[in-house]
C-alpha cells in the first residue's frame, strides 16, 4: 500500500495550467508534471461538478450512480418540485467508504454529495454546507471543536453563505474584482488550514481535498486567464485583474506544495479535475426556443428579458409560470444543459408515452436545423438522448435531451425576446477536457498519456491503494500512468463487491433555509437559471 493523496482542483485546464507553467507562475506543478504522468481527463456527457465528481469517486456513471446536477426533481402536476442532491441520493458506494470499509483511513474535504455524512474511518467536512450546518455536517463531530480552536479558522469562509449577490456569469462592476477573487482564496486558505492540522496530527491512507476557486474565478474572468486574449488587455484595470487573477493560482500553487511536502516523499499525489474550462460568448433560451415552437406554453406572455426581472425569482416560482396542462417540453436548470420531456399523466397533459420517440426524434432534428436569425448558422451541435449519453439504471432521471452549443456554453431557462443573444462580456464555461496528472513512487516520469475518462479515477486511485478494483466499476485503471516494474509485483485486482445498489436510508437532510441559500448561491454562479 502506499499512501496516496488526491488534490481535485475543480475546472482546471490544460489551457490555464500549461501556460501559467511556462510563465513560471506555478513551481510546484511544474515539477510534478515533470516528475510524472499527465492526461486529458473527459468529464461526463455533461460537464458538471455534482455528476463528474460524483463519477470520479464512485468509478460509474450518471446513469449508475443517479446524480445528474446540483438539485433532484420530482414531477408533480404543477410542475417540477426541487431539492438539493445529497448523500442520499449517490446509488454507488464511493470510493472513501470502499477504502475505510478494507482498513483505509481516509481524510475528504469539500466534495459535493457528501452530506449527510455516513460514518466511516476518518475525516469529512462535506462540500456545500452552509456554516449554520456546519457543526452538525462534519465527520466526526468533535472536529468541529478542533476546527474553532484552529488558528486562523473562519467557517464563514469556508461555508457557502449569501454575501455575494450577484452573478458570476454576468458583469460585475470593476471594484468588485478584487473583493470577488478574494472571497476564493479566502476559502481555499481554510481548506489548506483543515488539510493541514490532519496531515499533522492525524494517521491517514487516503485523502483528497477539492479546491473549486479556479472554477468560480474563470467563469467570470476567462477573459483575463486566456492565453489567446492577453494581447486584447488593454486598460490597468483589465491589465490588474489579470494579476489579481494570475496571483489567486500561484497562492493556490503554493498551497498544493505544502500539501504534498506534509504528505511526504512516499506519498503518491494525482491531481484531476471535474472538467475544464474554455469560452462562452452567448446565450441561448432553450425555453423561449421550446415557447416560440408551442412545446412549452406560459400562463401569460412574458414581457421581461432574462437579465431583468426574473433573476432573483426562487426557482420554484418561476416554473409557476409555465402552464404545465399544455406544456410538453421544458428545460429545468442552465446546469442540467438538456431538455425533459414530459410525461403524461392523467389531468396532467404532456406527452403520452407511445408518442415520446416520436416526439423526442422531433426535437432532435429541430434543435439541430435550428438557425440564428443573425448569420443563419446552427447553434446546437450535438443532441444526445437519454439512452445514449446516459446508460444504466437510474438514467430515468437523466435529460431525455442533453444540449452540446456551438459556442461551448450551458442554456439559459429563462424567458428572453431573443432565442440566441450575445453575453454582456466572455466569460468561461466548462468543457469536457480536464486533467490528470500523477506523481511520486510507481509512476512513470514525464510519460504524456492518450485521453482517459474521468470514471477511470476510482479505479487508479485504489490500486494506488493497494486494493481490488470492483468489477461492477465502469471506469479503467489507468495502467500506462505506473511503471511496468510495479505493475509486474503488484498486479491489479479485478473482484465483485456489489458497489451498486440502492441509496442509503433517508438521514439527516437540509433545512428550507439552508437549501435556499445553496440554490441562491447557484443561482448566483450561473448555474440554475
Amino acid at each position: 500500500m502506499t499512501r496516496t493523496l488526491l488534490l481535485g482542483l475543480d475546472s482546471m485546464t490544460f489551457t490555464i495550467l500549461d501556460s501559467l507553467v511556462q510563465e513560471g507562475r506555478m513551481p510546484f506543478l511544474a515539477r510534478i508534471l515533470s516528475e510524472g504522468a499527465r492526461a486529458e481527463l473527459l468529464s461526463t456527457p455533461n460537464p458538471l461538478t455534482p455528476p463528474a465528481w460524483t463519477t470520479l469517486v464512485t468509478g460509474c456513471g450518471p446513469g449508475a450512480h443517479g446524480i445528474y446536477d446540483f438539485i433532484r426533481t420530482e414531477e408533480r402536476e404543477n410542475g417540477p418540485f426541487f431539492v438539493m442532491i445529497n448523500s442520499n441520493d449517490v446509488r454507488c458506494e464511493t470510493l472513501w467508504s470502499m477504502a475505510a470499509r478494507q482498513g483505509r483511513r481516509v481524510i475528504c474535504l469539500n466534495f459535493p454529495a457528501m452530506f449527510p455524512v455516513k460514518p466511516i474511518d476518518g475525516f469529512v467536512v462535506p462540500g456545500y454546507i452552509t456554516a449554520r450546518q456546519f457543526k452538525t455536517s462534519v465527520y466526526p463531530r468533535d472536529l468541529y471543536h478542533r476546527l474553532l480552536a484552529l488558528p486562523g479558522f473562519n467557517v464563514q469562509e469556508l461555508a457557502w453563505n449569501k454575501e455575494d449577490n450577484r452573478k458570476a456569469l454576468n458583469a460585475l462592476p470593476p471594484e468588485d474584482y478584487e473583493r470577488w477573487i478574494a472571497s476564493f482564496s479566502a476559502k481555499d486558505q481554510q481548506l489548506f488550514l483543515v488539510a493541514k492540522m490532519l496531515f499533522q496530527e492525524e494517521r491517514w491512507d487516503l485523502a483528497g481535498i477539492l479546491f473549486e476557486g479556479m472554477d468560480r474565478l474563470q467563469h467570470l474572468c476567462w477573459r483575463f486567464l486566456d492565453p489567446e486574449r492577453v494581447d486584447s488587455l488593454s486598460s490597468p484595470w483589465e491589465r490588474r485583474t489579470r494579476d489579481l487573477s494570475i496571483a489567486y493560482f500561484e497562492r493556490l500553487d503554493t498551497q498544493l506544495a505544502e500539501l504534498a511536502r506534509l504528505a511526504g516523499p512516499e506519498t503518491r499525489i494525482f491531481l484531476a479535475s471535474d472538467h475544464g474550462a474554455g469560452s462562452t460568448t452567448e446565450i441561448f433560451s432553450a425555453n423561449a426556443w421550446l415557447a416560440e415552437r408551442g412545446y412549452l406554453v406560459w400562463k401569460v406572455d412574458p414581457s421581461f428579458d432574462d437579465e431583468s426581472q426574473l433573476s432573483p425569482m426562487e426557482l420554484r416560482d418561476y416554473f409557476l409560470t409555465i402552464d404545465w396542462s399544455r406544456t410538453k417540453a421544458y428545460a429545468r436548470s442552465a446546469s442540467a444543459n438538456g431538455i425533459y420531456i414530459r410525461k403524461a399523466r392523467p389531468g396532467w397533459g404532456g406527452v403520452s408515452p407511445e408518442e415520446v420517440p416520436a416526439f423526442r426524434a422531433k426535437l432532435v432534428d429541430e434543435l439541430l436545423n435550428w438557425r440564428d436569425p443573425r448569420n443563419n448558422e446552427t447553434v446546437v451541435k450535438r443532441v444526445m438522448v437519454r439512452d445514449e449519453a446516459f446508460p444504466g439504471p437510474h438514467m430515468e432521471h437523466a435529460p431525455d435531451l442533453t444540449l452540446s452549443l456551438r459556442d461551448g456554453g450551458f442554456l439559459s431557462i429563462l424567458p428572453s425576446k431573443e432565442i440566441v443573444k450575445p453575453r454582456p462580456q466572455v466569460s468561461g464555461m466548462h468543457r469536457p477536457e480536464g486533467i490528470f496528472i500523477a506523481a511520486g513512487p510507481g509512476i512513470r516520469r514525464g510519460a504524456r498519456l492518450q485521453p482517459r475518462g474521468i470514471a477511470d479515477m476510482a479505479p487508479t486511485l485504489l490500486y494506488s491503494l493497494g486494493l481490488p478494483v470492483p468489477c461492477e466499476m465502469e471506469g479503467k485503471l489507468i495502467e500506462d500512468a505506473f511503471e511496468a516494474s510495479l505493475l509486474e509485483t503488484a498486479p491489479p485486482r479485478i473482484e465483485g463487491s456489489g458497489i451498486l445498489g440502492e441509496p442509503a436510508e433517508p438521514g439527516e437532510t437540509m433545512t428550507a433555509e439552508d437549501e435556499a441559500t445553496v440554490l441562491e448561491r447557484l443561482r448566483q454562479l450561473g448555474y440554475i437559471d
